[in-house]
């Protein structure tokens, strides 16, 4: 004869139907429609001292296919491919050899976003959220404006060094960048209230962070973070005339009338040499970049505008590419990347790696080399004439339109044999 389950057995069993069924409910919720993505998120990058730097990525959605881009002022830097699986959403950088991944958690995305870094990988933790943008506090209220160039003491003692600081303001929004004798940082973007500055960037390589406040004899007094690791380091920046200087690399040719000699596999895997008969007689532009360089992008577009314009004259252009990881197979595709992603009409070589000072066993003609880029002015004789160390991005305003009116000018100068 069966007897009924005691009251208490019979309800133990309905709570646990019940808890199983809300499970399931509950991780069927956790299952997102890809159409809640796009839009603007805001979001935080944690640096290995826990530093914060902001960051802002748009995103988009293009059947099943999601697109990322990450913005810095008006900068955009946009993904190569891009996927959601309702709970994870991943996004690939090719041209960085990057890939950014992040899961649900309630409302944010919480993840990573993964880079070469030399000969490892380097890990960064994220968050981010939808909309939900800090209210800026109009600067006019207070009547303080930092708009300009500031000169930067950056670091202590016998290790400190001389930056520049550029800034445009409107209202309490910043724009500008930082310059450091291997060139600039690129747009940094930020805001300025109750008498304290900060800009930042992120852009899948750098995540880089100014913090300051404007004291009272008119300095900003701060820290700069270079997102590497290491400390913040101490900053007093005094405002300086915008026409004034910025020292740059002191890189030289031991001897300017030895022919410069250099060498790298094109896309093919083919050696080339200084010696091959297209630089015969021509005006070479050699650019040292690495593709894992943003300043080198930015440079990108002037070297195909001159190659366009003064090619039937007689100029080449050279990009001799140091790439992180010294793996040949892996960093022809990285330059094949990058290639494709400026559409780049010159000749692209693979020098070598950026480890082991492999920079001065294939250039020993080089001295004092140690910014990328570098760009090395040849005449029609193969004697290198000018070295121009680093590259002032858009985001330095004048001075990028100043630095192509000077290239430029080299070019013309050398072409006609009168820069010899």
């Amino acid at each position: 004869m069966n007897f009924p389950a005691p009251l208490s057995s019979r309800w133990l069993l309905l709570v646990l139907i019940l808890s199983l069924s809300f499970s399931l409910l509950s991780s069927c919720q956790r299952k997102r429609d890809i159409n809640t993505l796009p839009g603007i998120w805001n979001g935080t990058i944690y640096l290995k001292n826990r530093d914060e730097v902001p960051m802002k990525l748009e995103l988009k959605v293009e059947g099943n296919n999601v697109i990322g881009t990450i913005l810095n002022g008006e900068e955009r830097l946009t993904s190569t491919s891009g996927s959601f699986d309702g709970t994870n959403l991943k996004l690939k950088f090719d041209y960085y050899d990057a890939e950014l991944e992040a899961g649900f958690a309630r409302r944010e995305l919480i993840g990573k976003i993964t880079r070469t870094w030399h000969q490892t990988k380097m890990v960064r933790e994220l968050k981010m959220w939808k909309g939900g943008e800090p209210m800026i506090v109009p600067a006019a209220a207070e009547g303080k404006d930092v708009s300009g160039e500031w000169e930067m003491k950056v670091g202590e003692g016998e290790q400190q060094k001389t930056w520049r600081f550029a800034v445009q303001q409107k209202d309490g929004a910043l724009t500008g960048t930082i310059l450091t004798p291997s060139g600039d940082w690129g747009t940094m973007a930020g805001q300025f209230a109750y008498g304290k500055l900060q800009v930042n960037r992120f852009d899948v390589i750098n995540a880089r962070l100014f913090r300051a406040k404007l004291n009272e004899q008119d300095q900003l007094e701060g820290m700069v973070d270079l997102g590497q690791g290491d400390a913040p380091r101490k900053v007093i920046a005094t405002r300086v005339s915008t026409s004034a200087p910025v020292a740059t690399q002191n890189t030289r040719v031991q001897n300017p009338l030895e022919p410069f000699k250099f060498s790298g596999l094109d896309l093919q895997g083919k050696t080339v040499t200084s010696d091959d008969p297209r630089f015969k007689n021509k005006v070479v532009l050699m650019e040292i970049t690495g593709t894992w360089c943003p300043n080198c992008y930015d440079e990108a577009p002037l070297l195909k505008d001159l190659y366009a314009r003064y090619q039937s004259q007689g100029l080449e252009v050279l990009g001799l590419s140091f790439e992180y990881t010294g793996d040949t197979k892996r960093d022809l595709e990285q330059v094949k990347i990058f290639n494709q992603k400026h559409g780049i009409p010159y000749l692209m070589l693979l020098g070598g790696s950026t480890e082991n000072n492999d920079v001065q066993k294939k250039l020993p003609q080089l001295e004092n080399f140690g910014a990328y880029p570098t760009t090395i002015f040849i005449g029609r004789d193969g004697r290198a004439k000018k070295i121009h160390a680093g590259f002032d991005g858009p985001a330095t305003g004048e001075r990028h339109t100043r630095l192509k009116a000077e290239f430029e000018e080299t070019v013309k100068e050398l072409l006609k044999g009168t820069g010899e």
